[in-house]
């Protein structure tokens, strides 16, 4: 029963230290961002399959502008659903120590 990890360092043992914490820093990063992940992707998908059924040929031409008009507030929405992944993803990233 060593709890205090005598013989080993202190550190070693208890698992706390300059990694571990990172570790520790990095899956709260990660468990903060996941669901916001999967809904901006599901809008991605969503936008998308949109977008798709838009673009097909209609044969009402009053349709043409309020259809092209869809599409750009589609394409607005997936343009910010993008940028905000963007950042998401800038935020995750570990910065890196060069100094050893």
């Amino acid at each position: 029963m060593n709890k205090g990890g005598v013989g080993l360092g202190g550190e070693a043992a208890g698992g706390c230290g300059p990694t571990a914490a990172a570790a520790a820093a990095a899956a709260q990063k990660q468990k903060a961002l996941l669901p916001r992940v999967d809904t901006d992707i599901g809008n991605l998908v969503d936008n998308f399959g949109f977008l798709v059924n838009v673009a097909r040929l209609m044969i009402h031409p009053y349709e043409i502008p309020k259809k092209s008009f869809m599409m750009e507030m589609c394409a607005a929405r997936m343009a910010r659903d993008i940028t905000s992944r963007f950042i998401s993803a800038k935020a995750y990233k570990i910065p890196h120590d060069t100094s050893s």
